[in-house]
């Protein structure tokens, strides 16, 4: 099956391949893999103009582990001169960067304009290291976990998310769509308004063609009838996280979760930010769960740049 020369978000891929990254992911933290020549002569050049401690780390790890070459490039210091003027065009960088031998991308890039000129103008392939919108290796190590030993187990899903939309969740609630499962997204007053402007419209066409269901709702009640509760930051880019509050009852506590599933597993969005969204109380006891999405970044991090180098 091709594989596509760009993965920006989930939804590039299909179902299969999404099945196949993520059961590669698991085994390459489950199992033991030769894996230092996966990438040899090969080079990762990582693009980003906003702060990033596990998409990059991990995408340099990848790349050491895989026998491979990483190389991060801050946008500003590419399009800009010193003194905030125009340095030069995007579509003359990235040629100049596919000329010195680059075998893969990874950009985040919260304007997105260089991104989307990037990918008009290379065949090298892009990964998204999340732009506002998509975050694949994101959503492949969250569905890793939680589908560790249980692949053949359909779940339910709620997301607590602000109702001025979240590109994380947004790509999450895709790849929940795409494995025919339910997610329901918790938000004030019931009204969510998503950053990709076509989220509902993708959110239909994923339900009717895999199954799942989907759902908003301003009642927490939802999360004691759920298998993962997955919690977000309540961001806003450009915006201090201290001027941006969390209603209290959507804040995931120990009142929150009681009553919940035996079993519920808690996840959240890294990074999180103890005492706002998520109490350090509950951050503590679903450690277990929330801390070990950091080490599965690695791995997905590893069958992504597998994929997009060995398998197109």
């Amino acid at each position: 099956m091709l594989f596509p020369k760009h993965i920006l978000e989930i939804t590039d891929l299909s179902r299969e391949q999404l099945e196949d990254l993520i059961k590669e992911t698991q085994r390459f933290a489950f199992t033991e893999k030769e894996t230092n020549t996966l990438l040899k002569n090969k080079s990762v050049r990582l693009i980003f103009d906003s702060n990033s401690l596990r998409t990059k780390a991990s995408f340099e790890r990848a790349t050491d582990l895989m026998g491979g070459h990483h190389y991060f490039h801050e946008i500003a210091d590419l399009v800009k001169e010193k003194d905030g003027t125009p340095r030069e065009d995007v579509r003359d960088v990235i040629r100049s960067l596919d000329m010195l031998g680059t075998n893969v991308y990874v950009i985040r890039d919260y304007s997105r304009k260089f991104l989307e000129t990037a990918v008009k103008t290379t065949n090298t392939p892009i990964i998204n290291g999340f732009s506002i919108t998509g975050h694949p290796s994101q959503i492949i190590a969250d569905l890793a976990i939680f589908k560790k030993n249980k692949e053949y187990m359909k779940f339910d899903y709620a997301s607590i998310v602000p109702n001025w939309g979240s590109g994380d969740v947004e790509s999450f609630t895709y790849g929940v769509l795409m494995l025919g499962e339910n997610i329901t997204l918790i938000t004030p007053n019931a009204n969510y308004n998503p950053i990709n402007e076509n989220f509902f419209q993708k959110v239909d066409e994923l339900t009717k063609r895999y199954g799942g269901k989907f759902k908003v709702t301003a009642s927490t009640d939802v999360v004691k009838e759920v298998d993962v509760l997955y919690g977000d930051e309540w961001w806003k880019p450009g915006v201090d996280i201290n001027d941006v509050p969390v209603p209290k009852e959507y804040q995931i506590n120990s009142e929150l979760i009681k009553n919940t599933k035996r079993f519920l597993s808690v996840s959240h969005y890294q990074p999180a930010h103890r005492g706002r969204e998520i109490t350090n109380e509950v951050m503590e006891r679903h450690k277990f769960t929330i801390e070990p999405q950091t080490q599965m970044r690695l791995f997905s991090a590893m069958s992504l740049l597998d994929y997009v180098v060995n398998k197109l």
